[in-house]
């Protein structure tokens, strides 16, 4: 009889310390989504990427954004907001990735590209994911690590396979292989004549491998679209910058 209360007392223990768990992992959630929803809301009014990256329908989205002075200590807030979500409930899985964002925001290079690896680990799917993290490796002239961001991203998201040709000539742009450049935008604008960003490529590539002929063409083509028109003179300043006046043979 003895033994019999003891086995009863020792399940109605364990009956009563799952409850209490699956309590406090309900707690930890929804205090997790509460930190997430108000780091979101918070990196939409630091303006820029922030705005950018969150989610339509974010409250105050590209509206009121925050004056200069208050976004260092606000983007600190976000980024204590997310650690604090990620060690609450790590099912949350973009976390990461608004974690590099405001990494970005602030400048803080080593940091984003750490918090957009990891966002690569646990969520493969964002594109955006990618994209922002090429542009930081190629700020950091980690030129290897962005293709084989680009390689990742073809073989998880191969209907994004316009978005990792455009990456991988960024790439080889940024590293001075223009021929590499070339042939990637080449292949864009064979896939879709009117896209814009691999025109710029095709026509960027041309100018500083010195085949001015064909970056004029590309060029001109580029004046007569509304997207970029009012941009062209900017566009021409920074190939001179880039390659020079007269090109690279």
């Amino acid at each position: 009889m003895k033994r019999i209360c003891f086995i009863m007392l020792c399940s109605t223990l364990l009956l009563l310390l799952s409850i209490v768990q699956l309590v406090s992992v309900g707690e930890s959630s929804n205090s997790a989504k509460s930190f997430f929803n108000e780091a979101i809301s918070l990196l939409n009014q630091t303006g820029g990427i922030g705005s950018f990256a969150t989610p339509p329908g974010t409250p105050g989205r590209n509206e009121n954004p925050l004056p200069a002075e208050k976004v260092g200590d606000v983007l600190d807030k976000v980024i204590r907001n997310l650690r604090t979500v990620i060690e609450l409930d790590p099912s949350i899985r973009e976390a990461y990735f608004f974690l590099g964002v405001a990494y970005v925001r602030k400048m803080d290079t080593d940091q984003a590209i750490t918090a957009f690896y990891k966002a690569l680990a646990v969520e493969p799917d964002r594109e955006m994911t990618y994209v922002l993290l090429c542009g930081i490796l190629w700020d950091a002239k980690r030129y290897e690590d962005a293709l084989s961001v680009t390689s990742r991203l073809t073989a998880q998201l191969p209907q994004s396979k316009i978005t990792a040709a455009i990456l991988a000539g960024k790439t080889y742009y940024e590293m001075g292989d223009f021929g590499k450049a070339l042939e990637e935008g080449l292949g864009i604008i064979d896939s879709d004549r009117s896209h814009l960003e691999g025109r710029i490529l095709v026509a960027s590539s041309y100018y500083c491998l010195g085949n001015y002929e064909k970056a004029d063409e590309q060029i001109k083509l580029l004046e007569s679209d509304p997207r970029i028109s009012s941009q062209i003179s900017e566009f021409k300043n920074e190939l001179k910058v880039k390659c020079g006046a007269g090109g690279k043979r």
